[in-house]
């Protein structure tokens, strides 16, 4: 799978933005360009987008001011 950047513009996006990039094959990297994310949100949000099921990738990332985060299905820091 490739890595597909995604800026949504509001917060209500986040999920269908990264649904698009899993039905592209991709794994979502949802950047703060239009946004802001908080870190302290990212374990919340990860844990809303899988809710829906329809993401299934085993990851998603966040890129917030030059720093890649990811996490797993649980909502959990991976290295």
């Amino acid at each position: 799978m490739f890595v597909d950047v995604k800026s949504p513009e509001n917060y209500k996006k986040i999920t269908k933005n990264a649904n698009k990039a899993y039905e592209q094959r991709g794994i979502a990297c949802i950047s703060n360009h239009f946004i802001t994310l908080k870190t302290s949100n990212l374990g919340g949000l990860t844990k809303s987008v899988y809710s829906q099921g329809i993401y299934r990738a085993d990851e998603i990332h966040y890129y917030i001011d030059g720093t890649l985060y990811k996490y797993n299905s649980q909502g959990e820091l991976l290295d």
